[in-house]
């Protein structure tokens, strides 16, 4: 019992003994003709009755007050509340799991161009969204029922009096007592960074194209004098040569990183689909780094199970990523004999999909470097690293083409032991990925 409680209970415990008290007179002087006793105990009984009345009443008085203030607190955080997301620059809409709005701020009404009444509202009806292909986009299904966040920067807003706008959504599942209650949806306009990014991405991708032409016919010109025979040259001008020609290679492919950058950026997969023969791809790349390998003093593996399907997929993009990996496998092993092995097998995720691998002994990376190795421009800090040339882009490159055909990296890494790069992929790109112009 709640120690607070006690004295009110004394008190209900003495008026009880007295009512029975009373009670037992008022039948004792009724039955034995005792008036005395009869009249004593009816107007006692009498009293304690009305007391009982203004306990009562002063306990409800006593209840709506405290009620009362209750309700003023939870007005007053209310309002603290609403000033404080109305404060916020970004949209914030709470709704249940009807997709009710039940909470919102100004900056969700500037987003819509509205000043119409959201509360308790369809959200799909006030915030209406739609993706690349000009389809209802649902935010919040999947946040409902995996009550996993969902970031999303590939949407636009519909407005009754304006223009579509791009916009960024971050979706939070509310958890109460571990069952998902509603969610909070926060929405911010990204049209001018959209606008921008695709701004950089013209700029960079006709930079690297203008540069390609001249910098291809250097590349020619100087594998052209170097060749045995060609020219005779002093020694210190030959050197000077191969110097040069290591340069404008590593600039010829630092332009095809630039040129990557500027597609993988884009949210549609921007190459056409096809039936793809994976264990062909997986027998021409041995072909190819075969030879690699061999000039490096490595040893290369093929393993193939010849029950992996064929996907529809990107031929394009699979190789792409498939020697980011092979090339880096090879940069990164220095030491005679040591092997690299690429594998292709049926995925166990994807019902017809696949995975490949490809497992070096080179370096190895970190755990702290693990976490960032996909991030654009990132490099480790590792001396054995950094005196091998590089961007830093290619495998953010990798990761952006693998999600654009609906597939996944993998990395197993130790430093010092090797790592082992997979890609997993579906029987299918799927349909939200693929633009209009896809066949």
């Amino acid at each position: 019992m709640n120690p607070s409680h006690q004295p009110i209970m004394r008190v209900y415990g003495i008026f009880i003994v007295v009512s029975v008290v009373c009670l037992g007179g008022i039948v004792i002087g009724f039955v034995f003709q005792n008036q005395l006793i009869f009249w004593l105990s009816l107007l006692l009984f009498s009293t304690l009755g009305i007391v009982r009345i203004v306990i009562v009443l002063h306990s409800l008085q006593t209840a709506n007050e405290n009620q009362l203030q209750r309700n003023q607190v939870l007005s007053k955080e209310q309002a603290q509340l609403q000033a404080l997301i109305n404060s916020l620059g970004e949209a914030v809409l709470a709704v249940n799991t009807k997709g009710e709005v039940t909470l919102f701020n100004s900056a969700a009404l500037e987003l819509i161009d509205s000043h119409t009444e959201l509360q308790n509202k369809q959200l799909v009806s006030v915030f209406p969204l739609i993706d690349s292909k000009n389809q209802p986009a649902d935010v919040l299904d999947s946040v409902m029922q995996a009550g996993k966040i969902s970031v999303r920067d590939d949407l636009r807003i519909v407005r009754a009096k304006a223009e579509p706008i791009e916009i960024y959504t971050m979706v939070t599942p509310i958890n109460q007592n571990g069952e998902i209650v509603g969610a909070i949806i926060l929405a911010r306009d990204i049209s001018k960074q959209k606008s921008l990014q695709a701004q950089k991405d013209e700029f960079l991708s006709v930079v690297s194209h203008e540069l390609r032409t001249p910098v291809a016919i250097v590349e020619a010109d100087l594998s052209t004098v170097l060749l045995p025979g060609y020219v005779e040259l002093p020694e210190k001008a030959t050197k000077l040569l191969h110097s040069a020609a290591q340069n404008i290679t590593y600039l010829s492919g630092l332009l095809q990183d630039i040129s990557d950058l500027s597609h993988a950026q884009r949210h549609v997969l921007d190459v056409e689909l096809q039936s793809v023969d994976t264990q062909k791809i997986a027998k021409e790349l041995a072909e190819d780094f075969s030879q690699r390998t061999q000039k490096a003093q490595l040893e290369f593996t093929l393993e193939v199970d010849t029950k992996t399907p064929s996907i529809v997929s990107s031929n394009q993009r699979i190789t792409e990523i498939l020697v980011n990996f092979l090339t880096n496998a090879v940069k990164y092993s220095s030491g005679v004999g040591k092997k690299v092995t690429l594998t292709l097998s049926p995925s166990q995720n994807y019902p017809g999909g696949v995975i490949f691998s490809v497992k070096d002994e080179g370096l190895g990376i970190s755990k702290e470097d693990q976490a960032k190795l996909f991030t654009k421009f990132f490099r480790s800090s590792n001396k054995a690293v950094q005196s091998i040339k590089g961007t830093g882009m290619g495998l953010y490159i990798t990761s952006q083409q693998a999600k654009k055909i609906g597939g996944e990296i993998s990395l197993v890494s130790q430093l010092g032991k090797g790592s082992t790069f997979s890609l997993e992929l579906p029987a299918k790109v799927p349909a939200n990925l693929v633009s209009k112009t896809t066949s």
